[in-house]
Formats: structure tokens, sequence, C-alpha cells
């Protein structure tokens, strides 16, 4: 969601509620345990811009468009479709964190948390029964504001937006199979695809388990040792299942789609630190070394965009496999 750029006519009470739980006086007594309240503006429409840019504020409305293009879904397509939801949901609770910690009491303790924990470690470099020296207090301090200030960036939002998509669209393609055994035929020789797949599909032992019945199982034994976690594979293997589906196509080449997957790559195996990888095959500008700067803003297009992919998939599936759903 952008702020608009126009004035808008609205009071001060009506901006501070665009807000929700991060009133004015709340937001300001948050950032006392992690920057300076000279860097909050005071003016109301700037203000508000404030609390987007540093937070994800929670909009149930989002995930409606999702739900329009899953209508009509029965059986275990539905049942994806409603965990998928459930997913999104959850991943825009989990983002609203630093937001709900918005409160002047919670935040406190949270920093108190965090600074007690320190001093404990610190005890370490001292004698037994001697107080912490004022330095090692100091240090103390300052690690727990930066942890403060790490746990006010979360980066859970991008984390958990990919994830959810991930989730949804490997259930769909494991269902798909399941249902129409050949789409795998198709897969495992299409010269896109099959690279994808290791050499040994199926051990004798998966297939004894299905007592070598896979008709209703291919999908199962396709993706038992195949994550469809990279979204060059994604794009690939919807190519083949949905050959026609240009709006689809679109969806998964959006560049801002490609964005979020190599974050989401960087912040797990990185912790979010800007390397030169991820600078080699991304448009992004941040400096090498650099962390990753998550604003509120863009967690919400994060969630916006892997709602929007997944309704296209969902729309490929009624349209092309309606004979299975």
């Amino acid at each position: 969601m952008r702020f608009p750029s126009k004035q808008i006519d609205i009071s001060w009470k009506a901006t501070l509620g665009l807000a929700g739980v991060c009133s004015w006086l709340v937001v300001k007594e948050l950032w006392d345990v992690s920057m300076s309240t000279s860097d909050i503006p005071d003016e109301p429409h700037e203000l508000a811009r404030f609390v987007f840019e540093h937070f994800y504020l929670p909009d149930e409305a989002m995930i409606a468009p999702f739900d329009r293009a899953a209508e009509g879904l029965t059986g275990h397509f539905s049942l994806a479709a409603l965990v998928f939801r459930t997913n999104l949901y959850s991943a825009t609770l989990a983002a609203s964190i630093p937001c709900t910690m918005a409160s002047a009491s919670v935040a406190q303790q949270r920093f108190g948390a965090f600074h007690i924990a320190e001093r404990i470690r610190a005890l370490k470099k001292v004698e037994p029964k001697q107080p912490l020296t004022p330095e090692l207090e100091g240090e103390a301090y300052e690690i727990a504001h930066s942890r403060m200030v790490e746990f006010k960036e979360s980066e859970e939002g991008v984390v958990n937006s990919w994830g959810t998509f991930e989730v949804f669209v490997s259930e769909i393609v494991r269902l798909l199979i399941n249902a129409k055994p050949t789409l795998a035929a198709g897969l495992l020789s299409n010269e896109s695809t099959k690279k994808h797949f290791p050499g040994k599909i199926f051990s004798i032992e998966a297939l004894a388990v299905r007592e070598f019945n896979v008709a209703a199982s291919m999908g199962d034994l396709l993706l038992e040792h195949r994550h469809l976690d990279s979204l060059g594979v994604l794009k690939d293997v919807f190519n083949v299942i949905f050959p026609d589906h240009s709006a689809l196509r679109s969806a998964l080449a959006n560049p801002e789609l490609w964005m979020l997957w190599k974050r989401r790559h960087l912040i797990v195996h990185k912790r979010g630190i800007v390397d030169a990888s991820y600078l080699a095959t991304t448009s992004d500008t941040t400096e090498l070394g650099a962390r990753l700067k998550i604003t509120g803003e863009y967690i919400e297009d994060c969630l916006v965009l892997v709602r929007d992919a997944a309704a296209e998939v969902t729309l490929a599936l009624k349209k092309e496999f309606a004979d299975l759903i």
C-alpha cells in the first residue's frame, strides 16, 4: 500500500487512526529505546508516512482477491486454497508484531529482557561477586539497543510471504499430478523441466509402500525429493503444466517477485547482509556488506505479490483443469 502523495483532508485523529495501535505518543515512546525521537515527525501526514515506512499494518481485506479467485474449487484443491489463505493471514499477523509491540509498556519490557540478558552475559567478564564495570554496563546497553532495533526491523514478513506461496504452489503441483499422472511424463521429458528432477525418481521402498500402484500418487513420488523452492523452477514447471496461461506467466515474470525470492534467500542464508552474488543477480543498489532495509510498505507489497501470483495459479487451475476440481 502506497501512501497517497497528494494532500488528504483528514483530521489529526483520523491520521492516527490509520496507524492503529501505533498512535503518536506510543510510537514516540517505542523509539525512546531504539532511536532519537527527533527523527519522528510531528506533522500528521508526515507522521502517518513515517509509521507506514517503519511498520506493517495488517489489513484483512487484502486477502479478498484470492478468495474470489478460489471460488469454485472443491476437494483437496479447496483445502489447499484454504491452507494458503490461513498461512497468508498468519504471515500478516507475524509481520505486524513490531507494530503490536509499539506499546510503551510492552516495548520497555522487550528492551528490558534484551538488556538483562546482555548484562548477564557481561558478568562472565568480571570476577565472581563483582559488579559490572561502567564500560561493561555501557556495552550491554548498546548490544540491547541494537537487538531492539533489529527486532523492530524484523524481516519475517519477507520470509513468511515467500514461504506461504512456495507451500501453496508445491501442493497444487502435487495434487494436479496425482489427479493426472500424465503430467509427470511431460515434466520428465520436457527439456526445461527434466533437469530439475533427480535421475532416480522412484525408490523400490516408495513403490512398495504403495503396493506398486502409483496411478493416484505420482505427484507424491515426483516431489518426494524435489522442493519447488526456486522461482526459476516454478516458472519452468508451470510453463509445462499451464502452457497457454499468459497471465500466470506474466505474474511469475514480475521482477518484484524475483526480488522477493532473492531477498528471502539472502535473509535466510546470509541474515540479510548483502553479498556480491545478490548484487550481481538483482537491481538492488544497497551497498555490499550492508543489511537489507525492510519497510512496512515493502512487507505489504510482498504479501500482495504472493497473493496475486497465487490467485493467477488458481485461475489457471480452474481454466485448464476444470474437470479435476
